[in-house]
């Protein structure tokens, strides 16, 4: 899943990096609505031409699935990430303004 930020879109806001940041619930909407499986998917450059991937187990959505949940295991499982490549992220928009 790739989080696109429009303006004006629903969030929620979770823990991250010790601070509370906004994040789109859309995705999460729709692997609710639909109760699609999903994953976090990562590629990470490691070399000019090298790439490393990184798939987490997938989970399943369901009809009773608590957004600020699924966020928040988002949150983590990137913060994770972010901390072991931290010159491999780029965010967007700015998620933790006030």
């Amino acid at each position: 899943m790739q989080i696109r930020f429009v303006r004006g879109s629903r969030t929620v806001k979770v823990d991250f990096l010790s601070d509370e940041a906004q994040f789109p619930i859309v995705p999460f909407q729709l692997i609710k609505t639909f109760r699609a499986h999903y994953t976090f998917v990562y590629a990470i450059k490691t070399g000019a031409t090298h790439y490393d991937f990184y798939a987490r187990l997938p989970l399943n959505g369901r009809s009773d699935s608590d957004i600020t949940e699924m966020v928040k295991d988002y949150a983590n499982d990137l913060k994770g990430m972010v901390k072991q490549y931290p010159e491999q992220w780029f965010n967007y928009y700015n998620f933790w303004a006030k």
